[in-house]
């Protein structure tokens, strides 16, 4: 059955059988010009020779780069500080990039066109040097940079964390005020240092790009009304389309055309890597739906300090420097893809902003931020949770090791 019989956003820019578009506008900051069609991103990548693994009948996509090396993943989420858009390496958790689902898709493509591109790693000094370059103002706050676009909507700052093994990321955060000490959140991005040094660049790069975006009736957020300078486009939408079109054609072109190489079979006693149709609980676990237990009964300061003893109990025993062997089913429970502390944690906290929003009283920034730290915050929890795929290797790995030595 054909979609181009249905109406449906489907049939735009590439078909417009049924989403007639009368006329396109250029739109700057293009910051708030919102999201965009996502086509833009992913059918680029399938020309270049990206596979589709998307699950039919759920509302995703899931695209794996050529070699085999990269994913990414787009789930829409409604909550604009919550990621939509996801790239990061199939395997292992070297860096990460996330998006939310206002980004500008221009935005995120410059991030991708970048992920292929070899090249030295940029200095700081040089990417905060290319956001004052247009016209963003760099400032400093304690011992912290950040730039603030020119109309102070866009904020990029650059993040370490203070876990054990400090992560640096770029963030970025777009909003517009709603009184002298309220915002309203548009889209929130975060880029690992460690993620390909041309991608960073050219993400910063589009960001900071003074020129405008063109966007169809509709496309724009609905908060943005009032920033926004928009104006009609000599750009008319065939013209669009044609372009979108010749940008496939190119990136068929240069892409692969051989197909690309079979993985390798696994080892015997080796856990296989994350089935494809699981794919989008490794990357961003979606909430498991709920069974009501009929005599549920209200957890306690102490049933939860008896929990947090038994964690501080796991840290002890690792600081006694036990066998790997004995760690490891230890580690399994503790990151269980299910029932693991990264999906629970992820779970209480985002719960816990939900709550702290419906029932707020007084409406301020410092509730916002404080709301808006808990999602981010169980977001990253959640994130966690794909360390299980690494238990499961380090438990073969040992196995194997072990079942060689008892050979000898």
């Amino acid at each position: 059955m054909s979609h181009e019989r249905f109406f449906s956003k489907v049939n735009g820019p590439t078909l417009h059988g049924f989403n007639v578009i009368r006329w396109l506008d250029e739109v700057a900051p293009r910051h708030l010009a919102g999201g965009g069609d996502p086509r833009h991103v992913t059918e680029y990548l399938l020309a270049s020779g990206w596979t589709n693994h998307s699950v039919p009948g759920y509302p995703h996509v899931l695209l794996e780069s050529p070699d085999r090396l990269l994913h990414l993943t787009l789930e829409a989420e409604q909550d604009e500080l919550m990621a939509s858009w996801r790239i990061h390496p199939a395997q292992g958790h070297a860096w990460s990039s996330q998006f939310g689902i206002h980004t500008p898709v221009e935005i995120i493509a410059a991030f991708v066109d970048g992920l292929s591109s070899a090249g030295p790693r940029p200095k700081e000094a040089e990417l905060w040097g290319l956001a004052a370059s247009r016209g963003w103002t760099v400032r400093l706050t304690g011992r912290e940079r950040i730039a603030l676009s020119p109309d102070e909507t866009g904020f990029l700052s650059r993040e370490t964390s203070l876990a054990e093994t400090p992560i640096s990321r770029w963030v970025v955060l777009v909003s517009v005020p709603l009184s002298e000490r309220r915002h309203r959140w548009i889209w929130r991005a975060s880029i690992d240092e460690a993620a390909p040094p041309a991608a960073l660049a050219g993400f910063i790069e589009a960001l900071t790009d003074p020129a405008p975006l063109l966007r169809s009736e509709g496309q724009t957020p609905d908060h943005a009304f009032g920033f926004l300078d928009s104006r009609r486009s000599p750009v008319t939408p065939e013209q669009h389309r044609l372009q979108h079109l010749r940008r496939l054609e190119a990136a068929q072109r240069t892409g692969t055309d051989a197909p690309s190489p079979a993985p390798p079979p696994p080892r015997t006693g080796s856990p296989q890597a994350a089935p494809l149709t699981r794919l989008r609980y490794a990357l961003t676990p979606s909430p498991r739906p709920r069974t009501l237990m009929p005599n549920l009964s209200i957890p306690s300061a102490d049933d939860v300090a008896q929990a947090t003893a038994t964690l501080a109990q796991v840290q002890n025993y690792l600081h006694t420097d036990p066998s790997a062997a004995d760690v490891l089913p230890v580690l399994a429970a503790l990151l269980d893809e299910d029932t693991g502390v990264p999906i629970l944690l992820g779970d209480i906290l985002r719960n816990a902003a939900r709550l702290v929003a419906q029932e707020s009283k007084a409406e301020s920034d410092e509730i916002h931020l404080i709301v808006a730290g808990l999602r981010v915050a169980a977001q990253e929890a959640t994130d966690l949770h794909v360390l299980h795929w690494d238990v499961q290797r380090l438990t073969a790995h040992f196995s194997s090791a072990t079942e060689a030595s008892a050979t000898r």
